[in-house]
């Protein structure tokens, strides 16, 4: 599964560019082979699993830290040297427009392979990937308040198992707010939609980051459905209850309204705390319920809640279903380069990947 999606022509791309950036760095007598080139990526993987903590342990002689199937697959050296100067692209022709562009030729053919072996889920989210960095780099994000508070913001769009169909790393305002009137939030879902096959409907889950009535009013055009939360300040005056009168309320308790023109259902729903979602696919009903704990009476209750929020909570959560399984296996050798996070973090996208792959074949 995986080597569907890390084909041999994108290895033999990564060789060529290694050799190619070793011998620009004054290293005539370096060349890695498609087959070392392999065990490296290997040893890469490994290194999520069995953790030491420094990567020259593997080699090390002492029977605490000796890993016998590493050393015998690599000398040390050798993979030192491929570490040096491992590289995607060709330095001689870089776009520099692009703050990326030393890891952008992976990345589209990644990109590319991820949307082919796509499973076809119709329910898809979009949300925000943090990759950790902790360098300096002009696309280097501070979230406060993230499990991952510094690094890379990647937008991606996955499934609801976690399959990352296509990601974008983002450079910064200028580059993402492509289309002014819908905002950086709504470019985004946008541009990032314009990947997919054009040729199907899609059921688009994402946060309040995202949603705004003129988005949802968009994608409903292109015959598309979306459900979000919605900040209070986007709602355009639209005359729901306030958020502390419906918190005076018993919980489960909600206010609908629906837009005729558009069809755009807005319900504003007292759980835990006052929420409000935005949704062309459906409204209140049909009614569900969950589970909560009732502090008068000491016992779990039903509370009613929509289907809309119910959806929600089901499909939502696919970014960081992936976020959980990369962060469970990542790639533990580290290099010195800004970018080396972004590959580590392609080929840990392209393992989960084949994973969910692997889960949806027959046995």
């Amino acid at each position: 599964m995986f080597e569907k999606l890390l084909t041999n022509e994108i290895i033999e791309h990564v060789v060529e560019s290694t050799n190619i950036y070793a011998l620009q760095s004054g290293n005539e007598s370096f060349n890695v082979s498609i087959e070392e080139m392999r065990i490296f990526m290997a040893i890469l993987f490994l290194s999520g699993y069995c953790i030491v903590p420094r990567k020259r342990m593997y080699w090390e002689l002492s029977p605490d830290t000796h890993h016998d199937t590493v050393s015998k697959a690599m000398s040390r050296n050798k993979f030192e040297e491929i570490l040096r100067y491992f590289h995607v692209c060709d330095n001689a022709n870089l776009d520099v427009s692009d703050k990326f562009a030393k890891i952008r030729p992976l990345w589209n053919m990644l990109n590319e392979r991820w949307l082919q072996a796509y499973p076809g889920d119709a329910n898809i989210s979009i949300d925000e990937s943090m990759v950790p960095y902790f360098g300096r780099h002009g696309a280097k994000q501070h979230i406060h308040g993230k499990p991952i508070r510094f690094g890379y913001k990647v937008w991606c769009v996955c499934t609801r198992l976690g399959y990352l169909i296509q990601a974008e790393p983002y450079q910064g305002k200028k580059t993402g707010n492509t289309i002014p009137e819908i905002g950086v939030g709504g470019s985004v879902v946008i541009d990032i939609l314009s990947e997919l096959p054009q040729n199907k409907t899609y059921s688009i889950y994402m946060d309040n980051f995202f949603t705004s009535l003129k988005l949802l009013d968009y994608l409903s055009e292109k015959g598309h459905d979306a459900t979000g939360t919605i900040k209070a300040n986007r709602v355009e005056n639209a005359p729901l209850k306030e958020a502390t009168v419906l918190k005076k309320e018993s919980r489960g308790s909600y206010d609908q309204l629906t837009e005729q023109k558009t069809g755009i259902t807005l319900v504003r729903y007292n759980d835990n705390n006052v929420v409000t979602v935005a949704s062309t696919r459906c409204g209140v009903q049909p009614m569900g319920k969950a589970k909560r704990w009732c502090r008068v009476a000491k016992r779990q209750v039903d509370v009613q809640q929509p289907a809309c929020i119910i959806n929600y909570n089901t499909y939502m959560g696919g970014v960081d279903q992936l976020d959980q399984n990369i962060s469970t296996y990542r790639i533990g050798i580290r290099n010195r380069k800004w970018y080396w996070a972004l590959l580590a973090y392609l080929l840990n996208a392209t393992m989960n990947n084949a994973w969910q792959l692997y889960r949806l074949t027959p046995k």
